[in-house]
């Protein structure tokens, strides 16, 4: 772990996963990037919107025999609405992505694939595609901006930043098959991340935020 001061109000901010390189101080919401012990400024980023999620940052919990914490939020927009991408960081030194989707949760680890990945535009809603030897249906496609953002993530994430998501689903369903992936196409490159659907009692959740009347 790294303590820090906010370079523009002095606040204390805390660093608890390592590979982490951006982080927003919950005082002032000023946007900052971790350079060895140091941190700067880089600019302001807007207040989340209330999404009635139970997750908070703080919130702790269980997965594959591994023990999480969420150290950090993003918020995207898209033609339909917003969503929120929560990142965990695990005992065990995994680093993941946690989202909520109709009452399950979907955990994705990003994923080195042995093979060139797909460009966007050979991809289409329906369509099959087989990465490292698995056979996947493109659910959807979504061109997004990032809104804002909260807490510890591994990459600067500040408002506008655009990229395109797509969904995957894994045609099998057993113990050991991974049922959800995703590509992400940014200026960064593209990056796949694979996991499962969890139901929200299998994850074990601690420290999760009150909302009345849930």
């Amino acid at each position: 772990m790294l303590k820090v001061e906010c370079p523009n109000c002095g606040a204390s901010i805390l660093f608890r996963a390592g590979e982490t390189v951006f982080a927003v101080c919950s005082f002032c919401q000023t946007a900052m990037v971790r350079t060895d012990i140091r941190v700067e400024s880089i600019g302001k980023v807007a207040i989340l919107q209330d999404s009635w999620s139970p997750l908070q940052l703080g919130t702790e919990g269980d997965f594959d025999g591994g023990h999480f914490f969420v150290v950090g939020r993003v918020q995207y927009r898209w033609s339909s609405g917003t969503w929120s991408e929560w990142y965990t960081s695990f005992n065990d030194g995994r680093k993941g992505w946690m989202t909520e989707a109709q009452g399950f949760y979907a955990l994705t680890f990003a994923h080195e694939s042995a093979e060139e990945l797909p460009a966007l535009e050979l991809l289409q809603a329906g369509s099959k595609i087989t990465l490292d030897g698995k056979l996947y249906e493109v659910q959807d496609i979504k061109s997004v901006a990032l809104e804002c953002s909260q807490g510890e993530l591994p990459f600067k994430a500040l408002p506008g930043r655009k990229s395109t998501t797509v969904d995957l689903s894994h045609s099998s369903l057993g113990a050991d098959s991974v049922s959800f992936a995703s590509l992400e196409y940014s200026v960064e490159g593209t990056v796949l991340f694979t996991g499962r659907y969890e139901e929200f009692d299998s994850l074990n959740f601690q420290n999760l935020r009150v909302i009345d009347g849930w």
